[in-house]
């Protein structure tokens, strides 16, 4: 019996891994707004973390999937977050690179994650 429950949880584990992707539909902040190369950045690169099957620290530190319900104020403070740890190479961290080295930000994607996320926030400051 313990055996088949965690066989059954593994089973588990493994559907929510391979269907995990963001729901980016509508948000109660009309300005935010996530280009599909953004999305494909974060799916890989945070939302594992940060994303709604996140471990519960970083998920409760920041969900990603929570960003666009944010006040205007509060999102430029999360978007400003988003780029200083992006530029200071402390997201993702050394033992999430170490262990999914495939999904490491290359420098591409900080280049692409930090002007989205520097444009959104000149937006919303206008």
């Amino acid at each position: 019996m313990k055996n088949l429950i965690i066989v059954a949880g593994m089973i588990i584990s493994i559907i929510a891994l391979l269907s995990f992707r963001i729901d980016y539909g509508e948000t109660s902040n009309s300005k935010f707004s996530v280009p599909e190369n953004i999305k494909i950045i974060l799916d890989k690169s945070c939302l594992p973390c940060h994303g709604r099957d996140g471990k519960s620290g970083a998920k409760m530190k920041w969900n990603y999937e929570k960003t666009g319900d944010l006040k205007p104020s509060k999102l430029v403070g999360r978007l400003s977050k988003i780029v200083s740890k992006v530029e200071k190479d402390k997201m993702p961290t050394a033992k999430f690179k170490k262990k999914y080295p495939d999904q490491v930000l290359t420098d591409e994607d900080k280049k692409a994650l930090i002007g989205w996320a520097n444009g959104l926030i000149e937006e919303l400051t206008r």
